[in-house]
Parts: structure tokens; C-alpha cells; sequence
């Protein structure tokens, strides 16, 4: 656990000390910002023109935002859990309404002709070839047979 510690406080001690030399020069080139110099572009100042008070109380407005979110957030949930709870322990079935006994059920009109059922089986035809004539099958043969 000690060695974890010294290894985080030694990567943020390089990375905090490391941040100066990052610093490069911006030069802003019509309405574009770009590390390599332009003709015409002029360099930009991007130090942090802030005074340390001023960064102090700009954090710590930070601080009290992000706290102010966390304790809606937990709000939020602590209320859509009583929602859901309620809504459980609330919760009803409700039967749909008996079909009316006097009431006739309304037929639907047919328009035009009455289409004929659809084939227990699909047989592929050539176009324009005529169709198979059906053939009806003998009922009095099979009852012979058994």
C-alpha cells in the first residue's frame, strides 16, 4: 500500500513540475489558432492573466457547484426510488370490460369478390404456363385398404 502511495506522489510531483515546459507559443492566423508561426498570424499571450485569489475563488466555486450537483443527483435518486416503490406497492390490475351479451359483433363488408383461400402449399409455376388441374382424392379407397 506504502509503495502505491510513493509511486501516485511521484507521478504528480513529475507531472506538476512537468506542465511549465509544455507551455508553447499560439499564434492566431486570421480566425484559426496554430503552434507554427503564419504569415500574418501574431502570437498569443495564454498565460493565465488571473490573480491567485481570483483562481482561489473561481475553484472553490467549482467545489460548491460540484457538491451542489452530487446532492441533487442524490436527491433525484433517492425520490425515483420512492416513485418506483410507491408505484409497486400501489400497482392494480385492471380486467378489461366484459364483452356486452345483446351486442352483435359487426361483420365486415365485402366489397367485390370473395377471394378464395390461400393454398395449404406453394407450387412454383413458369409464367404464362397453364395451371395443374386438381384432382380429387378418393375417399372410399383408403377406408377400403385398412
Amino acid at each position: 500500500m506504502i509503495d502505491r502511495f510513493l509511486i501516485v506522489t511521484f507521478l504528480v510531483a513529475t507531472y506538476s513540475l512537468s506542465t511549465g515546459t509544455l507551455a508553447q507559443t499560439v499564434y492566431k492566423c486570421g480566425n484559426n489558432y496554430s503552434q507554427a508561426p503564419c504569415p500574418g498570424g501574431s502570437p498569443v499571450d495564454t498565460a493565465d492573466a488571473r490573480s491567485s485569489e481570483q483562481k482561489n475563488r473561481a475553484d472553490s466555486a467549482n467545489k460548491q457547484s460540484a457538491k451542489t450537483a452530487d446532492a441533487m443527483e442524490k436527491s433525484r435518486l433517492a425520490q425515483d426510488s420512492r416513485n418506483l416503490a410507491g408505484n409497486r406497492a400501489g400497482a392494480t390490475i385492471i380486467a378489461a370490460p366484459a364483452p356486452m351479451p345483446d351486442a352483435a359483433p359487426e361483420q365486415p363488408k365485402v366489397i367485390g369478390k370473395k377471394k378464395k383461400g390461400k393454398p395449404e402449399f406453394f407450387t412454383a409455376q413458369e409464367p404464362g404456363a397453364k395451371k395443374p388441374k386438381k384432382t380429387k382424392k378418393n375417399t372410399t379407397s383408403k377406408t377400403a385398404e385398412k
